[in-house]
This record gives C-alpha cells, structure tokens and sequence, in this order.
C-alpha cells in the first residue's frame, strides 16, 4: 500500500481515544473495500509514522480490530483483514459442512488422533453406552475457504458403525455417511454452549495468537431408536463464526 496521507483522520483535540479513532478509520477503509479480505495491513511502522502516535497506540488499535474479528493475526504474515464471518442460523439439526456449503464456502477439514478403544466412564455415559464398550473417538479441525473456524472431538459408539474410516471426513460430511453408508436416522440432538479458553495445540491449530476465549457447543445427537450415535466437543472461533438463532414466544 502507497503512503497515503489521508491516513491522518485522527483529531488529537477530540476526547475519543487514539486507538479508537485508528481502529475506526481503518474499519470505514475495509467497509469502503480500500482494504479487502485476505489484505494484508500496513506494518506497525508505517501506521505510527502516518497516524503520528506511540506503538503503544497503534498496537492497542490493532488489538481492538482482532477483538473485533475484523482483523486477524495471520502466523508469518501478521494482521490481515479477516474473511467474512460465517453465520450459522440455528434451525434443523446440520453439520458444519451442510451450513459451510449451503452458505457458499469451501468447506475442509483436517483429521487426527484416531482411536478405537474401550470407552472410560465418562465417554461412555456421553453415550448411554456399558463401561468398556468400544467407542471410536477422533478430533478435527475445521476449515472455511482455507480459513480454520473450529476445533473438534467427536465421539461415536464403534458398534453402530463399524468399520468407519475418519479420514472420509476431511472431504465428506458424517451425518452423510452414517444415514447412507449405514443406514442410520438421525432425529435429534441436545446441545449446550459455553466458552472456553483455548490450549496451546488450539492456539496452534486454530492460527490464534491470543488466548481469546472460544465458543464451545457440547452435542448429543440421537437415532429415532433413542441410541445416542455422536457425542462432540467442538470449539469455534468467536471472530469467524457466529450462531443466530429465532426465538417465539
């Protein structure tokens, strides 16, 4: 980006913050598409000289943008202006990959530690299963035009689906596979929300640089028989993800 004197729209007079009038000039830019997703900012050197303030301004500006979810800390790149955020309307019972596509995003996904083992107590009761049954557990990160928006554990009963092969999943959806691969109906599911600091292995998968609270969903999803097929944990990114929901009295 040119050096760009209209870059100076802050009145030091005014008695709203430095940071704030920085962080909202460079919002009206990004509304103005003067700065695009996926662009990356000016550096922190370049902003203090033409805004001329402290570092400590101009890093405090920046991190009210992140806060914000208009800009992300990209590993390697530093701030870039954030893709859209995803918003999933909670209406029917879909997997993420459903709402990705139907939204018009390019939906991956990364699969690891895969397990088959005797589940513990509480995997099992997760489950409604007996102490010691096998239970299939495996995590994935989740991908929105190259973009991760969740991290995830999923749990499913190994009896159910045997056989079942995880690393379908980077490329294929589960409630997919287990209706017609399987043969399975999915009727309904529980879920909770809450929030949760993430660990470092989030940090790293999720490309966060700070320690900035995640939306956690915890889902049982039931068969019309009543047996419970998934127990999943799965944490989203507050500045790429967003649930709405329509509520009647």
């Amino acid at each position: 980006m040119q050096r760009d004197p209209s870059f100076r729209r802050i009145d030091k007079n005014k008695p709203i913050p430095l940071y704030y009038q920085i962080a909202d000039d460079i919002k009206a830019r990004i509304a103005k598409e003067e700065l695009k997703p996926g662009d990356k900012l000016p550096t922190e050197q370049w902003l203090l000289e033409v805004y001329n303030v402290s570092r400590i301004t101009i890093r405090r500006a920046l991190s009210e943008l992140i806060a914000a979810g208009i800009v992300d800390r990209v590993r390697g790149r530093g701030p870039v202006v954030a893709n859209r955020k995803f918003n999933r309307r909670v209406l029917n019972l879909t997997g993420l990959q459903e709402e990705l596509s139907n939204a018009g995003l390019v939906s991956t996904s990364r699969v690891s530690n895969i397990s088959r083992k005797p589940g513990k107590a509480l995997d099992a009761r997760h489950l409604e299963l007996e102490d010691g049954e096998m239970v299939l557990s495996f995590c994935r990160i989740r991908y929105g035009n190259g973009q991760p928006i969740a991290s995830q554990v999923i749990y499913l009963p190994d009896a159910l689906c045997p056989g079942f092969d995880p690393m379908r999943l980077e490329n294929d959806s589960l409630y997919r596979i287990l209706e017609d691969d399987y043969g399975l109906k999915i009727d309904y599911a529980n879920q909770t929300l809450g929030v949760k600091v993430p660990s470092k292995k989030q940090l790293a998968a999720l490309e966060l640089r700070d320690a900035t609270g995640l939306l956690q969903m915890a889902r049982t999803t039931y068969l019309d028989t009543g047996r419970v097929i998934e127990f999943t944990e799965i944490c989203y990114v507050p500045g790429r993800y967003e649930i709405s929901m329509c509520l009647y009295r």
